[in-house]
């Protein structure tokens, strides 16, 4: 089954001032090239779908992609709309396939059972249904033009986890993404958005990404999510899945001022997992190359 990596640029330098600045992008880098290098020991086929900058990055660091799509131009929404890149792959990829944050690291295979389902998530997330609650009402009342199925199947609280997602059923995936697309076109890719629309759109992501996705697939279309790990793994921090979702990690060591620390974990672990993409990344992160200036550029929309 084909693996799928995407990634926007020009969300990364507003993300980064927002978490610390942007000395936090050598820890980014370090953490997608971990994720690519664990994630093609098994998948054969591997997609990267990203911008000019994406581009640069991947080829500079020798990340170990099949295939790269330079699909910037079709991110056309404002970069508050961050999962966009994310959007293309859901509704563009017409064959099995299961997508990876880049902040996932898969130390072994997943379980062929597992891949053998319709359609495929990390986890469901039915314990933080306040904090959904919390997302729509804020959605709502930022004035946005939203799917009617947001009513329809209010009551259906299934949000999932969606730093896994994908599986054979890519025609019921194809239309969850196309209605993403929709959702873009119809608020005119929130290019026109107040600064409160945008800052309540990015707080919304999860509600729109994780929640959206359940309602279209599992409501709509009546596809069931098969779900790797249960809400007990994830509350109890146990199962049987040899995989790591750095996210909650990541954001806790970027805002209490350890990057440092986790910057030496990550590239001694990238050193052990593969030296030569390890090699290429710290070339890359020691050349002198201006990295800020770069991921500036894409900020500034010069990245299609």
């Amino acid at each position: 089954m084909k693996a799928i990596h995407s990634f926007r640029s020009d969300k990364l330098r507003p993300y980064l001032e927002m978490v610390g600045g942007p000395e936090l992008i050598k820890p980014a880098i370090y953490i997608m090239a971990l994720s690519a290098a664990t994630i093609r020991k098994q998948h054969k086929d591997f997609l990267f779908i990203t911008d000019r900058l994406g581009k640069e990055l991947a080829e500079a660091c020798k990340l170990p992609y099949t295939e790269v799509q330079c699909v910037g131009e079709s991110f056309d929404s404002h970069p508050c709309f961050w999962v966009h890149s994310k959007v293309h792959a859901y509704s563009t990829i017409h064959e099995p396939f299961i997508h990876y944050d880049t902040d996932f690291f898969l130390w072994d295979a997943l379980p062929a059972n597992f891949l053998a389902n319709d359609v495929v998530a990390f986890h469901s997330e039915t314990f933080a249904w306040d904090r959904y609650e919390k997302y729509n009402k804020n959605l709502v009342n930022a004035g946005f033009t939203l799917p009617p199925f947001m009513q329809t199947y209010w009551t259906s609280r299934m949000p999932m986890n969606m730093a896994l997602f994908g599986g054979n059923n890519w025609k019921a995936i194809n239309e969850y993404g196309n209605t993403l697309q929709q959702f873009i076109e119809d608020n005119r890719g929130f290019n026109y958005a107040t600064d409160d629309q945008r800052v309540t759109l990015e707080k919304s992501i999860a509600l729109i990404e994780q929640l959206w996705a359940s309602y279209v697939i599992q409501d709509k279309l009546k596809v069931p999510i098969a779900q790797l790990l249960t809400e007990r793994n994830i509350l109890e921090g146990s199962g049987d899945a040899k995989v790591t979702h750095l996210h909650g990690f990541k954001q806790e060591a970027m805002k209490s001022g350890r990057t440092q620390e986790l910057l030496f974990k990550l590239e001694a672990k990238l050193r052990e997992v593969n030296p030569e993409i390890y090699s290429a990344v710290r070339k890359f992160v020691t050349s002198g190359v201006d990295i800020d200036a770069m991921v500036l550029e894409a900020a500034n929309g010069q990245n299609s």
